[in-house]
């Protein structure tokens, strides 16, 4: 390895088999790790100990031609195999903050201001979180970006979740958030299907009027009718026709088109104001359909790097790691994929309520462990993301009331079916949010205390179904999720 202060090694063999000083470099990044204390290693037993400089490099130099290892705090226990569950990498079986090659394995080279330097790459907590992280970003994105439909996202993120449980149980909230996530995806569904139908009657009616106003031309001035027929290529009586045929067809669409009925009810009361809500409504529609996909995948990017680092590297490593993570954020040569901006919600924050879910888990209490994730993902990330957009949170509220008012024609209803279909069940499967009309009307999603309330109720719901006779019916819903998204 070199760095730009490096010059040309004439015998870089010969020059291997003296002494040279050690250069600590981040494996992932090759950063310069500086003002370290290391300690190199032949086996076990220790040769010597110092600090690194504030370029990463040993005051002292070092033989490099024998199998040392270098090691910097706090110390891991070597690793003797790697842990095989999620996406396997060559830092599985690697020891945390040891080199990942011995002395003799690393390439010297001159440096115009310390003489011999070894480049030592170290496997460090910033190493691990960009492996994870980029493993995250694989799944939902392509090329630095997000896959650009949301509703193929969401299909992506549901299976994940759902594969997460199925093979690991312990991972409880995955396995609830599989079937959250796919709710998710059934809202996407309604709003991209409700934004195609008024797409669609705009166009109709778009061509309805410019051939209505064409046939209205050829009646007002029939002297003008041959030029027109001879400029168009067209007859009279073939633009009467198709002025008939777009005519039915923006009927169609119009009837397609269920926003329409719906404005009537909150018409403004001016001529126009049926235009204004429904351009209103539209907006609303199409901003809520973005922002809900944008929150569904900036949630996975948060929570699969903790639940990979978790399993394949331990309690122990998470807890030593977790402040960490915010610092591969920003690398111009590495840089991360990251949907929402920084000043609404910064990347990779160590939340308090991670570490907890993490010991739940650890210990076997994996109903705690759910209700600890479930409050960093509503009240950390979702909280920042969706319900402090007041687009999204109208057309929530919008569609709560209308549908608890009985107008289902573009509404849904607020509930969640721990079933692979949108659809709720009725063998005790769906948890619905409220409870009556007057219910309906008062509770919010965005109001945290009245979310989280259903959110404990889903939760402690799936983990009665877990520890009963019903854990069947779960386990097969998460395989059909796991197979196939579950938005249909």
């Amino acid at each position: 390895m070199s760095n730009e202060n490096s010059i040309y090694c004439h015998d870089c063999q010969k020059v291997a088999k003296r002494v040279a000083r050690i250069r600590l470099v981040a494996d992932y990044t090759g950063k310069p790790i500086p003002n370290k204390a290391y300690t190199v290693l032949k086996g076990e037993a220790i040769v010597t100990q110092g600090v690194s400089d504030g370029n990463g490099v040993s005051s002292e130099e070092i033989l490099t031609t024998i199998p040392l290892f270098v090691e910097i705090s706090p110390r891991f226990p070597v690793r003797k195999e790697g842990v095989k569950f999620f996406k396997q990498h060559r830092y599985d079986n690697l020891t945390l903050n040891r080199s990942t090659k011995s002395l003799a394995e690393c390439k010297p080279y001159l440096d115009k201001i310390y003489g011999k330097v070894v480049d030592v790459p170290i496997l460090t907590a910033e190493c691990l979180w960009h492996r994870y992280q980029k493993e995250a970003e694989e799944i939902v994105g392509q090329g630095g970006e997000l896959i650009a439909d949301p509703i193929v996202r969401n299909k992506r993120i549901n299976q994940t979740y759902a594969k997460i449980w199925l093979k690991d149980n312990r991972f409880q909230w995955a396995g609830l958030a599989a079937f959250a996530s796919k709710q998710v995806g059934c809202g996407l569904l309604n709003f991209s299907d409700t934004v195609e139908n008024m797409e669609g009657d705009v166009v109709a009616k778009s061509r309805a009027m410019v051939s209505a106003a064409k046939v209205g031309v050829h009646s007002a001035l029939p002297l003008f009718s041959p030029f027109m027929s001879t400029f168009s290529g067209t007859t009279f009586i073939q633009d009467i026709d198709k002025a008939i045929q777009d005519g039915k067809a923006s009927i169609a669409a119009s009837k397609k088109n269920k926003v329409t009925e719906v404005s009537k009810y909150i018409q403004i009361a001016t001529v126009s104001g049926a235009v204004t809500v429904e351009g209103a409504t539209y907006a609303t529609f199409k901003r809520s359909f973005n922002m809900m996909g944008i929150g569904n995948a900036t949630l996975f990017l948060d929570v699969y790097p903790l639940h990979a680092f978790y399993h394949q590297r331990g309690l122990k490593e998470l807890e030593a790691c977790l402040r960490d993570r915010k610092n591969i954020y920003g690398h111009s040569q590495f840089p991360i994929l990251w949907p929402i901006g920084q000043d609404k919600l910064e990347f990779g924050l160590p939340f308090k309520e991670i570490l907890p879910a993490f010991k739940a888990i650890d210990e076997g209490k994996l109903a705690d462990g759910v209700r600890h994730l479930a409050d960093h993902e509503q009240k950390n990330i979702l909280e920042a993301i969706m319900y402090s957009d007041w687009w999204l949170v109208g057309a929530l509220w919008g569609n709560q009331v209308f549908h608890t008012l009985g107008d289902t024609s573009i509404t849904q209803p607020v509930e969640l079916p721990l079933a692979a279909q949108c659809k709720s069940t009725n063998d005790g499967r769906t948890i619905e949010f409220t409870n009556g009309i007057l219910d309906g009307l008062t509770s919010r999603l965005s109001n945290v205390e009245n979310r989280m309330e259903f959110v404990y109720k889903a939760a402690t719901r799936f983990d009665e179904m877990l520890r009963g006779d019903e854990r069947r019916v779960i386990a097969e819903s998460l395989k059909e999720i796991a197979s196939n998204g579950g938005v249909k």
